[in-house]
């Protein structure tokens, strides 16, 4: 992430047609009301606008899914139903990743199996176009918030290091790790944290040369969240590369 941009690095999928184009639909994604209260309370705690939109607040429901077996460049591909849910902040630059099955998943999930998988199907690149399509000139991404982990290698990662003592997991403000420590290498390598650290090295032309400097694990009921910390790479940081 600190390292000099490079092409090579950079993801082809850069505009927010690109989802349709390759068969991801807009889906009905929206909070229960009651869901709606628990959320918004989670934001607030954060220090950040916790409204939705249709109380005039800066937070939109962003869901696309495949459910079609929709044909690229000829070339058909499964259904494969990823289904893509986050929750868009532009305004205070948050990435709320809510409810999310990629292709992958649902293969280990439900068993089955796809011939051909369609290119755009990582979560990084899909929450990119998602935050685009609500993002202006002025959005600056300052968080990405991973609720409700449910992957298991996550939370193994989790249940390891709370074992060891290394983890204190509580209700906000939780506990914070700061780049390099045991505790933040363990949960930026996670399957929930790659995929942000990917989110940031792929979209630099959009983004910014973005780094995450920190973690902060809380659990808000039953539930625990990981909130990772985006900050503007600095020349200092780029020449310890």
């Amino acid at each position: 992430m600190i390292a000099e941009p490079s092409e090579s690095t950079e993801s082809v999928f850069t505009a927010v047609q690109d989802l349709q184009k390759w068969g991801y639909e807009e889906d009905e994604f929206t909070y229960p009301d009651t869901a709606k209260e628990w959320f918004c309370d989670i934001l607030w705690l954060i220090g950040l606008n916790g409204e939705f939109d249709e109380n005039e607040g800066p937070n939109f429901c962003v869901g696309h899914q495949r459910e079609d077996p929709k044909a690229v460049g000829g070339q058909g591909c499964a259904a494969t139903e990823a289904l893509f849910c986050q929750v868009i902040n532009p305004s205070d630059g948050i990435i709320v990743a809510y409810d999310n099955y990629t292709a992958r998943a649902m293969v280990e999930e439900c068993g089955r199996c796809y011939s051909v998988i369609p290119k755009l199907k990582h979560w990084s690149d899909v929450a990119y176009l998602q935050w685009l399509s609500k993002a202006n000139e002025k959005s600056n991404l300052r968080y990405v918030l991973r609720h409700n982990v449910l992957n298991d290698v996550t939370r193994f990662a989790v249940t390891f290091l709370t074992l060891q003592g290394r983890l204190n997991v509580k209700e906000w403000p939780g506990t914070t790790y700061g780049a390099g420590s045991v505790e933040f290498n363990a949960l930026l390598g996670s399957p929930n944290g790659s995929g942000v650290a990917y989110l940031l090295i792929q979209h630099r032309k959009g983004l910014g040369h973005k780094t995450v400097d920190k973690v902060t694990v809380f659990k808000e009921k039953w539930d625990v969240m990981l909130l990772f910390h985006i900050t503007d790479v600095g020349s200092d940081d780029a020449e310890r590369v």
